[in-house]
C-alpha cells in the first residue's frame, strides 16, 4: 500500500517537473531546462526500471495516475 502511494507521489512530483521543464523552454531559460532535463529523464527511467523489476503491473497504472495528476496540477498552477 505504502509502495503504492510513494510512486504515486513521484510520478505526480516527476510530471510538474516535466510542465515546468517545458515551460522553461518556451521562455528560452536554457540553464533551467538543461538541468531539469537531467532530472525528467532519471527518475522516470530508474522507476520505471524498478516497476518492471518488481513484476508489480498495479504500480505502473498507479504511476500513470500520478502523472497524469501531474500533468493537470503543473497546467493549474505553474
Amino acid at each position: 500500500m505504502w509502495r503504492g502511494v510513494f510512486y504515486f507521489l513521484l510520478a505526480t512530483s516527476s510530471d510538474l517537473l516535466i510542465t515546468l521543464y517545458y515551460r522553461f523552454i518556451s521562455s528560452g531559460q536554457d540553464i533551467w531546462a538543461s538541468a531539469l532535463a537531467v532530472v525528467i529523464t532519471f527518475v522516470p527511467m530508474a522507476l520505471t526500471y524498478k516497476i518492471v523489476e518488481m513484476k508489480r503491473r498495479s504500480l505502473i497504472f498507479i504511476y500513470a495516475l500520478g502523472a497524469g495528476l501531474g500533468t493537470w496540477l503543473g497546467m493549474k498552477i505553474l
